[in-house]
């Protein structure tokens, strides 16, 4: 008896450290979200990430709204991320979009936003709806070429590591402390990008974004395959870096 009582105690304290995972997504549209939270640089999985559907399209796409803490900040200040995002489609399994094309994001000075229609509308204009629809071939047919696919789950796992971030100190002017690591998606070749958030030892506050470009034995692709960019919202910029270095931008066959 003693030995089934210890095993039911086990299991519910497994249960319950499983109930309180901040890192598992729990609300609504898991396919939706796993979109921005591998898509949009800056974001992570995180139980209080929001999405809402704002409108859909003749053929299935849906633009939606995402916001949820981001590690991005100064002085140590929390920061929160809001995007908006189109997805081309969904299955039981994958989450199909424009790689690079498929959202709009913006860091917000403060500790969370709670999401809704009117909250997006004070942060984008009509122009960044109508430039985000334009570039997913909005009431169009989908572009079955252009789509990028991600797993549907509710749990990203980042196995990037900061002994593998450190391995490219030479390839950096000073000397940083990282202080945020994240993975985003992985492309047909198995090239993962990798976010580094860090400051430099001299000064507090999370400043520096870096971004990677690792194989699937945690290695650098080549020295291009890192950049500094300034801000993580620009999507140009990301799109180049991918580019450059030969990412695949859809799923292939």
């Amino acid at each position: 008896m003693k030995k089934i009582t210890s095993f039911f105690f086990v299991i519910i304290s497994l249960l319950l450290s499983a109930c309180h995972d901040t890192k598992l997504y729990r609300r609504e549209f898991p396919d939706l979200h796993i979109i921005a939270v591998e898509s949009v640089i800056g974001s992570i999985n995180d139980e209080m990430n929001r999405v809402v559907v704002i409108d859909e399209d003749d053929y299935g796409r849906k633009l939606f709204a995402f916001s949820g803490f981001s590690p991005m900040g100064h002085n140590n200040n929390s920061t929160s991320i809001i995007a908006i995002l189109i997805s081309q489609r969904t299955d039981h399994e994958y989450s199909y979009y424009y790689d690079s094309l498929n959202f709009i994001s913006k860091t917000i000075d403060s500790e969370f936003i709670d999401l809704s229609v009117q909250e997006v509308n004070n942060y984008f204009s009509q122009e960044d709806f109508e430039k985000l629809k334009t570039a997913n071939d909005w009431n169009k047919p989908i572009d079955e070429e252009k789509l990028f696919r991600v797993e549907i789950t509710r749990k990203k796992v980042c196995d990037i590591e900061a002994k593998d971030v450190r391995k490219y100190s030479d390839f950096f002017s000073e000397e940083l402390y990282y202080s945020s690591i994240n993975c985003y998606a992985t492309d047909q070749n198995r090239l993962t990008l990798v976010y580094v958030l860090s400051s430099s030892i001299s000064e507090s506050g999370y400043n520096r974004i870096f971004l990677f470009l690792f194989n699937r034995d945690h290695e650098l692709i080549s020295t291009k395959a890192l950049i500094h960019i300034s801000s993580q919202s620009d999507i140009e910029a990301i799109y180049q870096f991918k580019l450059q270095n030969g990412w695949t931008f859809s799923y292939g066959d």
